[in-house]
């Protein structure tokens, strides 16, 4: 490697490094122009040498409302845009910034898909935001909604994991065996019945 490292005028450098010693502005410049094997050969060998085995990894995400979701609010790949944004805003933990993009997709929506499936994503929202009354209501609108396209079972299940966690355990296990008893064979019935045990053996239920 010696050899390769003189090729590539790197030898002093590689020296340097050994030392501890602190590169300079040129030295920069002569790594980015020069060979990158050899260049990546030195940055493994410095980062073994000061973390060993371990990786360290940074990720950044740079959210921008794409001019798709700003200029066809009302189109089918407007909302879907939009509806994007706000599920990777929930994604990230960002539940405000999420229910904002949620709520722009329902009034440019209306009862569309998109509208309906942004109405499920406002209520969790509200629900991760400790919103439970709010979430509540969402949840409840569309279960009774009689042109839905989203299955009630399954909203059924949020909200009834809603109402445990607002504390309201008798509403919650009414609505899982609503579940258990109206959808008997709906994917979400083992769930449910999971729920119902375990409000069994909560001293509150």
């Amino acid at each position: 490697m010696i050899e390769r490292l003189t090729r590539a005028g790197l030898l002093d450098i590689s020296v340097r490094l050994d030392r501890s010693e602190r590169l300079d502005l040129s030295d920069g410049i002569r790594l980015f122009e020069a060979d990158l094997l050899t260049v990546g050969w030195l940055a493994n060998r410095e980062r073994e040498r000061r973390h060993g085995a371990r990786a360290y990894y940074n990720y950044n995400i740079r959210l921008e409302a794409t001019n798709v979701a700003q200029n066809q609010n009302t189109t089918d790949a407007g909302l879907f845009a939009r509806y994007q944004e706000a599920s990777t805003q929930m994604v990230l933990g960002n539940t405000a910034e999420a229910a904002k993009a949620y709520q722009q997709v329902i009034d440019h929506g209306g009862d569309k898909l998109y509208g309906q499936m942004a109405r499920l994503g406002l209520a969790e929202a509200h629900a991760r935001s400790g919103q439970y009354e709010q979430a509540i209501t969402a949840y409840k609108e569309l279960v009774q909604r009689k042109d839905g396209q989203l299955p009630i079972d399954g909203i059924l299940i949020q909200l009834g994991r809603v109402y445990r966690d607002a504390g309201r355990a008798n509403d919650a296990q009414q609505t899982f065996n609503r579940v258990v008893e109206e959808f008997p064979d709906s994917p979400f019935n083992a769930d449910a019945k999971r729920e119902l045990d375990a409000l069994k053996k909560t001293p509150s239920a």
